[in-house]
């Protein structure tokens, strides 16, 4: 991989991880496209995961900083909205119960999932769900009535379950978990707030569990190249997706997911 392999990609990866277009669909077509081979591109993914995880720890600082036991309340609304109240200690047990699906299933289907990521068409269904999934939870949260003050413990488990199902290459975790949040009567700050501070215990443990593979990368400066443009790039999506959910919602990147997975389809149905 060159170095300006790896700034592509890095980009690709920092803009597709925020904004719900799916960053591992991307990355598996980009791969295919550049002919990377899938096991030498490991160590690169991995770095540019951990990028886009520093992306987020350093723009929901002040959010994740006012989670640290001892700290004053936190009485902005979206935090209320999840919280009901109950303070950091509800909020830990929140992102705690959106583990526990993703734990399971990756414990169980974890060769599956990853020979996904060699299939164009399992990318392109992926995509294709991911999308649809994304515009029905417009449709849902505009005629729903919204909810009072505070996630149940089964709202929890059903966003984790979506973001599990988001380790198919193709379906936006972003998306999905944001989606998900919506259609159970989350505001649009409340679900995009939540979408992103329950990634990161989640995304520390991935990195922590494939660290070890980043040493196997050759090109050092292909692979630091990657790593800024990643969280460059996700600083940058994080603060457009805010503004777009807070507008438009969510359907425009389904639209947009849609038709990525239809055009993919057509480019490897035509033997590409």
């Amino acid at each position: 991989m060159t170095v300006w392999q790896g700034i592509l990609l890095g980009l690709l990866q920092g803009l597709t991880e925020f904004l719900p277009i799916s960053s591992s669909g991307h990355l598996a077509l980009a791969e295919h496209f550049f002919g990377v081979n899938v096991e030498e591109f490991l160590p690169f993914d991995v770095a540019v995961h951990f990028a886009t995880l520093l992306a987020i720890i350093i723009y929901f600082w002040r959010d994740i900083s006012r989670l640290v036991p001892g700290r004053e309340p936190y009485d902005e609304d979206w935090y209320l909205r999840i919280t009901g109240g109950g303070g950091a200690g509800y909020m830990y047990l929140m992102v705690a119960l959106t583990m526990v699906p993703v734990a399971a299933v990756y414990v169980l289907w974890k060769d599956d999932i990853a020979a996904l990521r060699t299939e164009p068409y399992a990318v392109a269904g992926g995509f294709i769900y991911g999308g649809i999934v994304l515009i029905v939870s417009d449709i849902l949260a505009l005629r729903g009535k919204g909810r009072g003050m505070g996630l149940g413990m089964v709202d929890a488990l059903l966003i984790g379950l979506a973001q599990s199902v988001a380790l198919a290459p193709g379906v936006s975790r972003s998306g999905t978990t944001m989606a998900t949040g919506r259609i159970l009567g989350l505001s649009k700050e409340a679900s995009f707030r939540f979408a992103f501070i329950m990634a990161v215990p989640v995304m520390a443990g991935a990195t922590a569990v494939e660290l070890k593979d980043m040493a196997g990368f050759g090109n050092f400066w292909a692979l630091a190249a990657g790593m800024a443009a990643a969280l460059v790039s996700g600083l940058g999506a994080l603060a457009v997706l805010r503004r777009v959910v807070a507008r438009l919602g969510l359907s425009v990147f389904g639209s947009y997911c849609v038709m990525a997975g239809i055009v993919t389809i057509i480019i490897y149905g035509r033997g590409a």
